[in-house]
């Protein structure tokens, strides 16, 4: 990126226990690009009215929240000076998890507003978004906080895995019922996913 400014309005312990405000301009200069092409195919055969079987095949990308993608961090200094900081963050650097997947479907619209259908799909998740934890060593201008030890917690893009499933739906309309209770209906779905 172009580079942020961030500005931190705080109040810092000094080392004869007293508190003092601060206010700091830090310029930025975080950031990434990419570019993605993203596919998508969609395949239905109607085998008869009432029948049909669907395919589909496509490439998903999936941003970052952009409160995970700022600048800015927050280091906490506990009272007792053993103990490491803890703080966290954003990471400007994170891409977009991505995703391939295949569906497939078979449909029975077997009356007006009824459908019976089972489907299985795949899916594999490259640069998945989590969160991290690590213990590192700060780095400051303040002679209170350079070379301690950071518990520090960001978002981070990981490894990725497989999902895969099935999913069923049930669903019909009770028209055949007396009044009022001919516009009652039923719609389930049970869906099965390991990864």
């Amino acid at each position: 990126g172009d580079g942020l400014m961030s500005d931190s309005l705080g109040w810092v312990e000094q080392a004869d226990g007293s508190w003092k405000e601060v206010v700091k301009l830090n310029p930025v200069t975080a950031g990434t690009s990419y570019t993605e092409i993203l596919p998508s195919m969609n395949l239905i055969l109607n085998m008869t009215d009432e029948r049909q079987l669907r395919f589909s095949m496509s490439r998903s990308m999936a941003r970052a929240p952009i409160a995970e993608m700022r600048g800015a961090r927050n280091i906490v200094r506990p009272s007792n000076q053993n103990e490491p900081l803890n703080g966290g963050g954003g990471n400007p650097n994170l891409l977009p998890m991505m995703a391939n997947g295949v569906d497939l479907a078979y449909q029975w619209y077997f009356g007006k507003g009824s459908l019976l259908s089972a489907a299985a799909f795949y899916k594999k998740v490259s640069r998945y978004i989590t969160i991290q934890t690590e213990t590192t060593t700060m780095q400051s201008d303040d002679p209170m906080l350079d070379g301690r030890k950071v518990v520090y917690t960001s978002s981070i893009n990981g490894k990725g895995g497989d999902l895969r499933g099935l999913e069923l739906i049930y669903q019909q309309n009770f028209s055949n019922l007396p009044a009022p209770f001919d516009g009652l209906g039923l719609a389930s779905n049970y869906s099965y996913t390991t990864s």
